[in-house]
Formats: structure tokens, C-alpha cells, sequence
């Protein structure tokens, strides 16, 4: 091979690079929210353990893009990121982290009316009832909900039976309608209270 075909050879490498990091690019600005949504998630609720994960998953997917023949890029994404999580933090017997972190106090210490209150506690209760799931049930409902995955797709990216996919994900949307319904009651039972006269002592 002569020096010129050589020279060819490697700019059509680095081509190749660059438009396979350019089309990534795209794929993770397109579903940025629901990726990082479902990495903080899957790695219950650690900010730091997230931030290494996006930078993982994104090296991981630049390594394997070349190779795969992506019908879904959606779809494909999250199910390495379920391979990498699991990879991670599948195995652990840990819920979730003790400590919600700071994002929950800055986001009290910014609410501006009692309505932004409300929601912000409402999104916390939610939040938190996902994070006391299994990491099994995490997943499940966070593929189907942010991955877009069918029931069908789950099974294949988990190893788990169809009807154990079913299962959990009724487990998970289980337990987000208790959460929810806990905290409507005590809204209601709230404004009641709030409602009620207050007794005048001569």
C-alpha cells in the first residue's frame, strides 16, 4: 500500500469517527431528558454514580454503533443503558441511597407559591416511591415509560419471562397510584382543616 492509499485509509476512518459521533450526538440531544431521567433512576437516585453512567453509556454506544444495525436508535440506547446499570448496580441489595441530596433542597429553597409547593412535593413523593422500588421494577417501568419498549423488547433486554415483565411493571405503576393517592388525601384532609372555622375563646 502506498503512502497516498494509506493517508486515504485513515481519513476515511476518522470520517467515519466523526459521522458516527455526530449521529450519537444527535440520538442523545434528541432523548437527553428521558436518558437522564432513567440513568438517575436505575442509579438510585446518586448524582455522581449518574454523571459517570452518561459517560460510560456514551462510550459504550460509540464502540458498539458501528457494528449494530439500528432499526430503533431510541430503543437501542436503552437497552445498553439497562446493560450497563445492571452491570453497575443490579445486583446491589440497596434500594436506593439514604440521602435524596441537595437537588430536592434547592428546589424547596427556590418555590415561590404555595401551588409550586404542592407540585414540588407531589414530584418528590413520586420520585421517592420510584426510588423504594426493586431495581428490577426501576427498570422495567423506566424502559417502558422513557425507552418506549414493549413488553415483548423488555423480556429480550432483561432475560425476564414476558409475564414477569407484566408483572412488574403493575408493581411499579402500583406503587406510584399509592404514592399519589397518599398524598391527594392529605392535600384534601388539608384543605379541610384549613377550611374549618377557628373556635373563638372569650
Amino acid at each position: 500500500m502506498s503512502c497516498h492509499d494509506k493517508s486515504d485509509s485513515l481519513r476515511d476512518v476518522a470520517i467515519d469517527v466523526l459521522s458516527v459521533d455526530r449521529k450519537l450526538d444527535e440520538i442523545f440531544e434528541q432523548y437527553k431528558s428521558e436518558i437522564m431521567g432513567t440513568i438517575y433512576f436505575l442509579y438510585a437516585g446518586s448524582e455522581s454514580m449518574s454523571k459517570i453512567a452518561y459517560e460510560k453509556l456514551r462510550k459504550r454506544c460509540s464502540r458498539y454503533y458501528e457494528n449494530s444495525r439500528i432499526g430503533n436508535p431510541h430503543a437501542w440506547v436503552f437497552r445498553i443503558l439497562y446493560n450497563l446499570a445492571f452491570e453497575t448496580v443490579g445486583n446491589s441489595k440497596t434500594k436506593r441511597r439514604k440521602n435524596p441530596g441537595t437537588a430536592h433542597e434547592k428546589e424547596s429553597s427556590e418555590i415561590k407559591s404555595d401551588e409550586e409547593a404542592m407540585i414540588l412535593t407531589r414530584r418528590k413523593i413520586l420520585r421517592d416511591a420510584l426510588l423504594n422500588l426493586r431495581f428490577s421494577e426501576r427498570a422495567v417501568f423506566l424502559l417502558r415509560q422513557n425507552g418506549g419498549l414493549s413488553y415483548e423488547q423488555i423480556a429480550r433486554a432483561t432475560g425476564f419471562s414476558e409475564a414477569d415483565v407484566r408483572a412488574q411493571m403493575k408493581t411499579a405503576i402500583d406503587a406510584l397510584v399509592r404514592a399519589s393517592d397518599s398524598f391527594s388525601n392529605g392535600v384534601q384532609k388539608q384543605s379541610v382543616s384549613d377550611s374549618e372555622p377557628n373556635e373563638v375563646k372569650e
